[in-house]
């Protein structure tokens, strides 16, 4: 475990992935989420189709530390489990190449959008 005498972890995006990588007891770290502005993110409950479809969007530099390796792994397995479920990625790292893969190899290409680097507006 890195840092044993810490009395607590903060983590920005997942208290798992924290605990599975650091071996840090659960109840020692807490997670700050990231802010969403909900003034310009406001999802069009009218808009959705039926049977629901449920998107999973992520949005991070592509490397080992942000836990793409476990996504490489939960993408398959949750398509797999669940028929109405999809993927939106969206970033641009080291690991891209390794999403492509994992999308060729299991035929998720309908399933799994890959945005590549992702800019806001100037």
């Amino acid at each position: 475990m890195f840092f044993p005498s810490a009395g607590g972890w903060i983590n920005l995006h997942s208290k798992e992935n924290t605990v599975l990588r650091s071996h840090v007891p659960p109840e020692r770290v807490s997670v700050i989420p990231n802010a969403v502005d909900t003034a310009r993110f406001v999802p069009d409950v009218c808009a959705q189709p039926s049977p629901p479809t449920v998107t999973i969007v992520v949005m991070s530099r592509l490397v080992y530390r942000k836990g793409v390796d476990l996504l490489l792994e939960l993408i398959p397995a949750v398509c797999e489990a669940f028929p109405h479920v999809e993927f939106v990625v969206g970033g641009d790292g080291p690991k891209f190449a390794l999403l492509v893969e994992m999308r060729e190899r299991h035929g998720l290409q309908r399933r799994v959008e890959l945005l590549g680097q992702v800019t806001g507006p100037t």
